[in-house]
């Protein structure tokens, strides 16, 4: 792509500002963009992407993802990597689990149980 590509619509919003559906529609608007200037092939890989966003919505902070978003798009115009490659790196930088989120409360649970501070309850009744 070479040249950054900005859609806003108004004012500039700071990144903790945007919400998950004017994100959807930016990066919808950025595809078609993409489409355009010939610099998207594939809008599946595309697509599989922006999935990838939503599914890490729904488990990680949404600004921490914002800035997973941010920084892969700069890669993949430096690198021109495909669309959905998998950054696990990236991931470990960036994303931040929400702290109701079923994986953290897992986590939680289970150091919780190597301390020794595990209880369970059973019928409203803790069993240790």
């Amino acid at each position: 792509m070479g040249d950054y590509v900005e859609f806003r619509i108004g004012k500039q919003k700071a990144l903790d500002k945007v919400t998950i559906e004017q994100w959807g529609y930016a990066n919808i608007r950025i595809m078609n963009k993409l489409f355009q200037d010939g610099t998207l092939s594939n809008s599946v890989d595309y697509f599989n992407y922006s999935a990838t966003i939503f599914r890490l919505a729904s488990k990680y902070v949404w600004l921490s993802v914002l800035l997973y978003d941010r920084k892969f798009r700069e890669l993949q115009v430096t690198e021109g990597f495909q669309w959905g490659t998998h950054h696990q790196d990236l991931m470990d930088l960036n994303l931040i689990l929400k702290a109701d989120s079923p994986t953290n409360k897992t986590i939680q649970e289970a150091k919780s149980y190597a301390s020794g501070s595990f209880q369970h309850k059973i019928g409203g009744v803790a069993d240790s």
